[in-house]
């Protein structure tokens, strides 16, 4: 008998909390005047994006495995779920990365004005 994934929404949440204070900790250190406030933006636009991608992956997972439950060492499979159909993952990712250039530079020309 193979085990099968635990994937309580109390897990991923416990997860993301964790991610947060992390988050948190990384700002606090950082935000020291009026203009490291585009910065904690930028940061805090990848990191809410991420975790939004992630909440989604946790439910394509979930889903699978209520259908037909999934061994805890088909890593393969896992990774399939958790990142879903390749081109919208890639399009998400992509704008993730792009979405603190454009932060940037509405901060490069908002200050420059």
């Amino acid at each position: 008998m193979k085990e099968q994934l635990q994937l309580s929404w109390g897990r991923f949440v416990f997860c993301i909390l964790i991610l947060i204070v992390i988050q948190i900790l990384l700002l606090s250190a950082t935000i020291t005047d009026k203009d490291s406030w585009w910065s904690a933006g930028a940061m805090l636009s990848v990191f809410f994006s991420f975790s939004i991608f992630a909440g989604l992956g946790w439910a394509r997972l979930r889903r699978a495995n209520d259908a037909s439950p999934i061994a805890r060492t088909d890593i393969a499979q896992i990774l399939q779920h958790l990142l879903g159909p390749p081109i919208p993952a890639v399009i998400w990712l992509g704008l993730t990365f792009l979405l603190p250039f454009g932060i940037f530079l509405v901060w490069v020309f908002t200050r420059a004005a």
